[in-house]
């Protein structure tokens, strides 16, 4: 089977694969959902789902109130990973960005169409909202009705980002759960959720809070963050200043950096 790689013109819409009489009815997400909830272990590599993978969102506004039938469950599973595109199936982008082209408009209609293989990826931020309820949907899943979980992986692939996975990735660990070469060097044994990107996310408290009620005090809260490392980043950022190289990686763990990685250095402490 080939892998959906998604538009790689990012000023079209996607495709919606909804159906037409209940355009945000995302039946495949619903259907991975049911048929997950019967394995050990699960690993998608699929585009153009939704939240609705792992959580009714009829049910979400009040999820404790949930009637038990309607609840889904993972008894067994202990290993999940997705790894999906940013689209969506309601025919929607999850991420955003200044399209190049808008400030330049082309002189014929011949040169206005956009055909889907016309290049144009500028989408590079995640789309809050979005995100928000994703990651909340993620939460109520892992947190309430996967026992067992030991680890989860869900990358956004993202051809827009300047790192060198190309992605924006969250990431649960009990602490136990261990893949050679997987796992960062700052591991310290504990529970851990981590999300990483090009582009600075930081997930809701109540996100956080299911996150901590499942894992209990020892949990860790990670926010890795790609970007420029010199001196003044804050200042150039705030202004809208070109960022200056070098590029690397940084590490804030319950809101204090620990970790600072620009290819071979790793600092412990506040290095900014």
């Amino acid at each position: 089977m080939s892998e959906y790689h998604g538009h790689s013109n990012q000023s079209l819409n996607p495709a919606c694969v909804c159906p037409d009489a209940t355009p945000t009815l995302d039946i495949f997400s619903i259907e991975l959902r049911q048929f997950s909830q019967r394995l050990v272990r699960c690993c998608l590599r699929v585009g153009q789902v939704s939240a609705s993978l792992f959580w009714p969102q009829d049910l979400l506004d009040d999820a404790a109130a949930a009637p038990d039938g309607k609840v889904p469950c993972w008894p067994v599973l202990e290993w999940f990973q997705l790894h999906t595109n940013v689209d969506n199936a309601q025919g929607e982008w999850v991420f955003t960005g200044e399209d190049p082209t808008a400030s330049n408009p082309p002189d014929s209609d011949e040169e206005s169409e956009q055909p889907e293989n016309k290049s144009n990826r500028f989408r590079d931020t995640p789309c809050v909202e979005y995100f928000n309820t994703f990651h909340y949907s993620v939460a109520l899943a892992a947190t309430k009705q996967m026992p067992r979980l030991r680890w989860l992986k869900i990358r956004f692939q993202n051809p827009c980002s300047r790192d060198p996975y190309r992605g924006y990735i969250f990431t649960y660990t009990d602490g136990l759960a261990t893949r050679a070469g997987a796992e960062a060097w700052t591991d310290t044994g504990n529970p851990r959720i981590e999300w990483a990107g090009d582009i600075l996310y930081d997930p809701e408290d109540r996100v956080k809070q299911l996150w901590r009620d499942k894992a209990g005090s020892r949990l860790e809260v990670d926010v890795v963050e790609y970007r420029d490392l010199q001196p003044g980043w804050r200042r150039r950022r705030r202004l809208g200043i070109p960022e200056e190289g070098p590029l690397g990686w940084l590490r804030f763990r319950n809101g204090v950096m620990i970790e600072w990685d620009d290819g071979g250095r790793m600092i412990w402490g506040d290095c900014a």
